[in-house]
């Protein structure tokens, strides 16, 4: 308050000078470093020469400096962000990808460009990917309702079907030893056209994997979709003996991928049929040589990992002689003398698979 009285008789005395209006300006300066802002406002108030308005259009806004998540919020709703999180959810589930996925350079350097697209066509927008991207934490969770959705629909669609076809089939993992088993369902709409729903793929708990078990498992997991085997439904399986008999009371077809491997597994081990001797030989020195390979540790200095045979795998006699005749000039450096012999009788790597086998 002294500051300002005194202020207000010197401006008294010194009025209408030269000298009094350089004093003037002088102190107007002096107060505004006293007091801040309020006396540089005065001070532009009292300066003819300088014009507000031109100060106004130079002068940078505070509000350009304001973050612009708060009109981001209002553009992307609490209802389009749920519906963008359960979109990126069936993404992962229908492609099969994982969740971090959606985190990678890759996968956000693609939305960016779609939304570039879009502001050609609406301007007015300012979102970038992470906000529409919600966190793979976040949208694993979503898996679950959206599953429990899904099988209420299909329980209300397989309300309406009159008959239908289930595939079962069973394996094991092969780090954990796990065995899993799956059910799918395949059902022919009145326009003739085929649906396929998998109705599970989950552990199998029960003590053994005996017909009697395995038949009271599908008939648990129908149950939950409001079916039951009866003489309007099909069972496509394998041509086990215990897959014959868990569904031998109802309309059962073998799997044709299983018929069709029977054909060259049958021709490269059935040494009863004396015209199939020469593919069988080579079958042999092949299946040799495979074994020596992956049994002395030698895998590692190939640049592909040969095949042994298996009958419970399907199409195994054809992955063995396709490996090998990929990798044919390869194989000699980790063969010994003995096996060397072995290689050197197979004359030609297209005879592995280019061979004419008798029809029948």
């Amino acid at each position: 308050m002294a500051q300002r009285k005194l202020f207000s008789i010197c401006n008294q005395l010194f009025m209408g000078s030269n000298l009094g209006s350089r004093y003037r300006w002088k102190n107007y300066h002096s107060v505004a470093h006293v007091t801040g802002t309020g006396g540089m406002q005065k001070h532009i108030e009292s300066c003819g020469k300088i014009s507000k308005n031109r100060i106004e259009q130079k002068e940078a806004k505070i509000t350009q400096y304001f973050n612009s998540s708060e009109n981001k919020s209002k553009d992307l709703s609490i209802k389009q962000k749920n519906k963008i999180t359960n979109a990126l959810a069936e993404f992962v589930v229908l492609d099969g990808r994982s969740f971090e996925t959606l985190n990678g350079l890759g996968f956000i350097n693609l939305i960016e460009c779609v939304l570039t697209t879009g502001r050609t066509l609406l301007e007015s927008s300012n979102m970038n990917a992470n906000d529409l991207i919600a966190d793979s934490r976040t949208i694993s969770r979503n898996i679950d309702k959206m599953y429990e959705k899904r099988k209420s629909q299909l329980i209300t669609l397989c309300k309406s079907i009159k008959s239908f076809v289930i595939t079962v089939d069973f394996w094991s993992e092969r780090f954990t030893g796990t065995h899993y088993a799956g059910i799918s369902l395949h059902n022919v709409d009145g326009k003739f056209k085929l649906h396929s729903f998998a109705l599970c793929c989950r552990s199998y708990e029960l003590e053994n994997q005996t017909s009697l078990n395995i038949r009271k498992l599908v008939n648990s997991i129908l149950e939950e979709f409001g079916l039951s085997l009866c003489l309007s439904s099909y069972i496509v399986s394998d041509n086990e003996n215990k897959m014959r008999c868990a569904f031998n009371d109802v309309k059962r077809r073998g799997c044709s991928d299983h018929y069709l491997n029977k054909i060259p597994e049958k021709t490269f081990t059935d040494e009863k049929n004396i015209e199939l001797q020469e593919p069988q030989k080579m079958f042999h020195l092949i299946k040799e040589i495979v074994e020596h390979v992956r049994r002395t540790h030698r895998q590692n200095k190939l640049t592909k990992k040969l095949q042994t045979f298996s009958k419970t795998r399907l199409n195994g006699a054809f992955c063995i002689f396709y490996v090998f005749n990929e990798i044919f000039e390869e194989i000699p450096q980790v063969l010994n003398t003995k096996h060397l012999l072995s290689y050197s009788l197979i004359d030609n790597p297209r005879e592995c698979t280019g061979f004419r086998l008798p029809t029948y």
